[in-house]
């Protein structure tokens, strides 16, 4: 039944979509009432875990030792130095002070806020979404995602005396406006890029859909070689 059927005005019901559209943003596409559900399935469990509550702040005051113990292996061992997984962290400035201690800072504090983000007892589901909203916080506080702590862009910067800040604040500017726009609803064509042309830039090949329902089309392209 539709909201009017069940005695609700549209007007209400429409509200009442904005008003859940606009938390659901506030929750990275989530939704919040889910989203409260899987954290609070983790925090009761966490509750019940005094063990693991008290590894896990053992784990914490160890943090700063942890931190100094990989910044002075680091300096004093290249095949340490060189051993860099995160692709983020791959620089040579974020070998050097005080870059490195705000790398080692931060992964430390990743891989702890991730161990914290376990609990026994909890659904799969719940925590799928606890470890997802962890680290996709996590990562927003990534030093390489902010200019005074990430040396490529300060060193860019110095090189380019400056216009590499200026570039990068005009695309802020840019972003801005753009997810502006699309909030107050406006013609998403007015919205969004226009280098492009679908058919001639983009989408080429030949196809066809051979598949449809209420969340996807699938398209077949066309083989363009024998094999």
């Amino acid at each position: 039944a539709t909201p009017a059927a069940k005695g609700i005005p549209e007007s209400t019901s429409a509200l009442e979509s904005a008003l859940r559209d606009l938390l659901s943003r506030s929750a990275m596409g989530l939704s919040p009432t889910a989203l409260a559900r899987a954290y609070a399935d983790w925090y009761l469990h966490l509750a019940a875990s005094p063990v693991q509550r008290a590894l896990l702040l053992q784990q914490a005051l160890t943090l700063p030792a942890q931190i100094s113990s990989r910044l002075l292996a680091g300096a004093t061992n290249d095949a340490t130095r060189s051993a860099e997984q995160d692709n983020r962290f791959e620089g040579e400035g974020w070998k050097k002070w005080p870059f490195n201690l705000f790398k080692e800072t931060f992964k430390a504090s990743d891989a702890w806020s991730q161990a914290a983000a376990q609990a026994q007892g909890m659904t799969n589901h719940h925590q799928q979404m606890v470890s997802f909203y962890t680290r996709q916080m996590m990562d927003a506080l990534s030093p390489s995602n902010w200019p005074l702590t990430n040396p490529e862009v300060l060193q860019r910067g110095l090189y380019t005396g400056g216009y590499s800040w200026m570039k990068g604040y005009q695309s802020y500017l840019q972003d801005a406006m753009q997810q502006q726009r699309t909030r107050l609803h406006l013609d998403p064509e007015a919205a969004a890029p226009k280098d492009y042309v679908v058919g001639k830039d983009v989408a080429v090949t030949p196809g066809k859909v051979v598949f449809s329902n209420h969340l996807i089309e699938l398209i077949q392209y066309t083989p363009t070689t024998d094999t």
